[in-house]
Parts: structure tokens; sequence; C-alpha cells
């Protein structure tokens, strides 16, 4: 069949078969299928397009990876330029996102939720943004730039979101929410009641930095903060709970509802006393874990494991020990730090290794307690990065 006459079969076909038809593809094609013909996209924007694609597909979520590039005498940091790990296709995809790379820097605070993003700017600025259509809104002045000490996002389905502020003032840690669906939207503070002063140790914890980044970057100035980011679950009575994670390994969960800070205590592995060489927060199916690097002994390598608290209990419980497949023991034990983000049933964990400026990145299945060693995400010439990832769904129709 030519061309002219495949062009002349699609010109045959109603509208509500071709939405049929471009619901059933993958989302990054979807994208370039907006490029066809003005038809094409004015069918893939409808308000019932989106239905029918999530129906017809079920859609993954993707992981925009960020990097940043460390030596004496060398320093940039940026996005990938575009390289995603696309769930729908178990692969690194190379695509060019409308994202505020201007703001993108080791100082750069990056949360995510449902199919939306939002970056802390070099100057205090909080922009949400979608990803993938490159509508963003700058939030008002916020006020209390210098004394944050914790960033996240919620997205209800209505497409509204809520980003929440966590700062401290005299020793007490208070809380700030901006609500796009309130009809003046402005910053408000949370009725948080006063704590009893922090200690010594609580205060250094904060903000949120990632141990392995900050001793090594601190030895050249660049004194990160892109680790106060904290992730949001539901609680019993359908109010959001704002979870965060100290340098010392405490969970602090903010009650956005009754008002109540929650500070559990430091992690260590039970049983052993034994302190982690990295950790990080993710959330994963409304749940909130901790991944964690525990350091080389003399008769055991380094491992990763899952592990959750027990409010409960009020212990932390280990839910699992990671194995990537193929094993990487050497790579393990060299690991200086690890960067995480969840997203349904997956975690993507990129370990990095400040010796050589090395990394690798591994994808592990919480359901499935299944764990697999990726691809390079970067190319061979350019694989001395330390990286981390930010997961989000993508989605046309998240509004700002």
């Amino acid at each position: 069949m030519s061309t002219g006459e495949e062009e002349n079969s699609w010109k045959k076909l109603d509208d509500a078969t071709v939405e049929t038809v471009l619901a059933r593809l993958r989302t990054i094609d979807i994208i370039r299928c907006k490029l066809v013909c003005k038809r094409w996209k004015s069918i893939i924007i409808s308000p019932t397009f989106q239905n029918a694609s999530n129906q017809l597909f079920e859609r993954g979520p993707w992981f925009l990876m960020f990097s940043s590039t460390i030596a004496p005498y060398s320093f940039s940091t940026g996005s990938s330029g575009g390289v995603v790990y696309d769930m729908e296709v178990l692969g690194w995809r190379k695509i060019n996102l409308p994202i505020p790379t201007t703001f993108i820097n080791p100082k750069t605070t990056i949360v995510s939720s449902a199919g939306l993003m939002c970056f802390r700017s070099e100057f205090n600025h909080l922009i949400v943004c979608n990803p993938l259509t490159g509508s963003k809104h700058w939030l008002p002045w916020l006020g209390t730039p210098w004394n944050i000490r914790g960033i996240a996002m919620h997205v209800s389905s209505g497409s509204n979101y809520k980003v929440f502020v966590a700062f401290m003032t005299r020793g007490n840690l208070r809380m700030k929410v901006f609500s796009s669906s309130e009809k003046k939207a402005a910053w408000r503070e949370l009725p948080l009641p006063l704590m009893n002063k922090l200690t010594v140790d609580e205060i250094a914890s904060w903000p949120i930095e990632r141990i392995g980044i900050v001793s090594y970057w601190n030895r050249y100035n660049l004194n990160p903060i892109k680790g106060i980011g904290g992730v949001t679950t539901i609680g019993n009575e359908g109010q959001i709970l704002v979870h965060f994670l100290t340098l010392i390994g405490t969970l602090v969960c903010f009650d956005t509802k009754n008002g109540t800070i929650f500070m559990s205590p430091r992690f260590t592995a039970p049983g052993t006393g034994t302190n982690y060489k990295a950790i990080d927060l993710v959330e994963c199916g409304g749940r909130v874990f901790v991944v964690v690097l525990l350091p080389k002994t003399l008769s055991v390598y380094a491992k990763l494991s899952v592990w959750e608290f027990d409010y409960e209990a009020t212990k932390w419980k280990h839910i699992a020990t990671i194995h990537p497949n193929p094993p990487d023991n050497f790579h393990f034990n060299k690991t200086d730090d690890i960067n995480c983000a969840g997203y349904g049933n997956y975690i993507m964990i990129c370990l990095n290794i400040f010796s050589c400026y090395g990394n690798k990145v591994v994808m592990y299945n919480i359901k499935k307690n299944t764990c697999v060693l990726l691809p390079r995400c970067y190319g061979i010439k350019d694989c001395h990065r330390v990286v981390w990832p930010c997961s989000f769904k993508p989605d046309t129709e998240a509004k700002i």
C-alpha cells in the first residue's frame, strides 16, 4: 500500500476510531503522534482521550535522571538533557522534557507527586510544573527561605496540588502549605503545637541532607541541599501525612489535619546496633520506606535493604534485602551514597561512588521482591557522574 493510500485510509476513519487506536499506544508514542497532524493533536488533547487511554493501557511511571559531574577542578550539574527510564517499555528513553533546567544546580530541591514536579531554585523560589507539557506556576514568595528544612508535594485525584514546607524558628518545627484549590491561593501556616526545644543533634540533622554527598561536596565548599525532599501519604482519617528523613536517620511525620508531629527513633539495624552507610526515603503504593545501605563487615558484604517504621510497635521493621541481578558486591562495597525514587511497586536506586565518580542504577520491585541492574543511562564516556532520580507519571492532563 502506498503512502497516499495509507493517508486516505486514516482519513476515512472517524475521530472515535482514531482515538481508540491512538489510546492503545505507549505514552512516548502518543507524544510523538501529536506532531503528525492537527487532527491527531486535537484528538489527543480532547477530554475523552485521557480516560480512554488510561482504560485501554496501564500507564507506567517515568524516572527522570539528574546528574552532577564532580571533580576537584571541574564541576557541572544539571538534568540529563532528557534521559528517563520508561516503565512501559522497561528501557531508557532520550526525550527533551520542557522542565525549568535553568534552575537545576547542586542546591536544587526536586519533589514530585503524580504528574507534577516542584523545583526550588537557587534563589529560593518554588516552581510547580508539568514536566511533560512544560506548563509551570511560580508560587508566591514563602517568606522564610533560609529556615527551610523540608519540602513535599501532594497531588489529589482532581489535579489539585498542595506544597508543604517545613521550617524551623527558635528551635521549633513549623509547616506552611500552599493549596492550588483555594480561591486566593497563598501560603498559610498549619496550626502545629510548639515542640520542646530540639537537641543539638536533632537541629544538626536538619536540613535533611544525604550523608555521602554532603561530606564529599563540602570539600569543595559546594554545600548542596538537594536532600530536603519529603513524601506524602494518606492517613486513616483521610488526612495528608508529610514525611521527612533527617540526617541522623530519624523519620519525621507531620499530620496536617490533627496538627501533630511524630519523630521516630533513629534508625539502626535491629539486633546489631549497626549504623548505616547511606539512607534514603521513598513512597511506594501509599507506604513509606527507607532504603538503607549497610556497611561491609569482616564477614558480610555491604548490602541494600528496605525498612518500614511500625507506628503501632514504634520500631523499625525489616521488609526485604535487595539482591541485584546480576550481583555486584564490589560496587556495593565501594558505594558512598544512594539516591532513590519510588512509584507504585518500584524503587529506583542510584549507587554512587565518589572516589571514581562512578554510578550504577538498579530497579527494585517491592511487590515481587526482584531487583535488576539497569544498563547505563548515559554513554560509557559520560559515566563519571553522581546521579539521582525523580519519579512521575507522565500525564498531559495534570493541570498547574
